[in-house]
């Protein structure tokens, strides 16, 4: 009953309002002016010619940890064309930069059922593999209708999604039952699924580990080495409204013993620069990347409001403190930090990604914090104790990169299902 209200009031009645919905995202910068139509379902891009596989990942990490996997299926399948879809403005910006070969990008389009089914009308994807938990009533129904297999690729579904789902049971079961193959991170994921109503589950492991490091310029690096000096450093990447503050508190807990340091901060969402410098410059000295890349002399946080250079930061510090942990947004990537050998901690909001936490604690490869105090008595530990500091980063990078072979695992198991596109 709840899906068929659903779908009744996503065929019409909610355009009106996803259309306001839009226009607010416009006037706050969360949507591109000029590819917002892409949300209605009407395409910015000429469709190629030939086979089109389609990828959808929600946002930054989900789109990142896909694009070694469609880099190696253009050598296996060199016809395939892919489209990546994406919900946010930051995610489409960074899929841009980095596009594989033969692929394209668009905006994903709401889940009114017209917008979708233009969407699919136009585009005639060949299959369609999704990322993680992008469960969408009418994006899952509609491409089924059209005979196109659904596959769920790093199938999970976090704490408060399994209980949420686990009440509203007659809803979910029909969407998860419509995918052909989900493909999950862990056995206890892979149970979530199955009680769900997800018929065909295969434990794989988890797709992020196949990511390759982000990648940064020698030369970036070289000028922050030239401006930075010997300065103590330490990175807060990912953070999230709420958490700057208590970056700038253990700043300035730490500063008692390292009165030369320099706290870098990088925001998930670089708009945010504006904002962020503002609220600290009332007790700090502070610069701001987007408007000056050299001034560090006289600062004393450091806010890289830039897009695209966290592999930059993350290669130049040993200790990183990855955001979205200290206030309950659900955490972040760690694989990405551990890659570049970087010693991690984090907050105890982690529930977006249990299990790879759990995977990193066990290894004794990161270090969770519950305040801006404890933080600072973290970072004071990492750059006390060099030995410390290098026996977390290498545990971390250890753990990352132990995990490689899933990318091949994962193509295995998909190209029973590609190989028909193929002929």
């Amino acid at each position: 009953m709840l899906l068929f209200i659903y779908r009744f009031l996503t065929s019409y009645l909610i355009e009106s309002l996803l259309k306001v919905h839009i226009h607010f995202r416009l006037k706050k910068g969360k949507e591109d002016p000029r590819r917002y139509f892409e949300r209605y379902g009407i395409p910015t891009l000429q469709r190629p010619d030939g086979p089109l596989i389609w990828f959808h990942a929600a946002s930054v990490g989900e789109s990142l940890s896909i694009l070694s996997l469609i880099e190696r299926l253009h050598e296996l399948y060199p016809k395939f064309n892919f489209l990546i879809t994406t919900n946010t403005f930051t995610s489409a910006k960074l899929i841009n930069q980095r596009l594989p070969k033969k692929s394209l990008h668009q905006f994903i389009p709401f889940d009114a059922k017209r917008w979708v089914q233009r969407f699919l009308a136009y585009w005639q994807p060949c299959c369609a593999i999704w990322i993680e938990s992008e469960l969408w009533p009418n994006r899952i129904l509609e491409t089924y209708a059209q005979n196109i297999p659904l596959i769920l690729l790093n199938a999970r579904l976090s704490d408060r999604s399994y209980q949420r789902w686990y009440r509203f049971q007659s809803f979910i079961r029909p969407l998860l039952s419509r995918f052909l193959l989900c493909l999950s991170p862990s056995s206890e994921q892979a149970s979530r699924l199955k009680f769900l109503g997800a018929p065909n589950v295969i434990v794989l492991g988890n797709l992020k580990f196949s990511a390759k490091p982000l990648n940064y310029h020698e030369s970036d690096l070289k000028k922050l080495q030239l401006n930075i000096k010997k300065r103590p450093v330490w990175l807060a990447a990912s953070t999230h409204p709420g958490e700057e503050g208590m970056i700038a508190e253990a700043h300035a807990l730490i500063r008692k013993k390292y009165p030369e340091l320099l706290t870098i901060i990088l925001p998930r969402h670089p708009e945010r620069g504006d904002e962020i410098v503002k609220l600290l410059s009332k007790k700090f000295k502070v610069a701001q990347r987007s408007k000056d890349k050299t001034s560090f002399e006289d600062c004393e946080i450091y806010v890289c409001d830039t897009l695209g250079e966290t592999g930059l930061f993350y290669h130049f510090v040993d200790i990183v403190f990855l955001g979205g942990s200290l206030v309950p947004i659900g955490g972040h990537n760690l694989i990405e930090p551990a890659l570049l050998k970087c010693a991690i901690l984090h907050g105890p909001y982690t529930h977006k990604s249990t299990e790879l936490v759990n995977l990193f604690k066990q290894h004794e490869a990161s270090i969770e914090v519950q305040n801006a105090q404890y933080l600072a008595t973290k970072v004071l530990e990492l750059l006390n104790d060099h030995h410390l500091c290098d026996k977390l980063s290498q545990a971390a990078f250890n753990l990352a990169s132990a995990q490689n072979n899933i990318l091949e695992k994962i193509i295995a198991t998909l190209s029973p299902y590609l190989d028909k596109i193929g002929e």
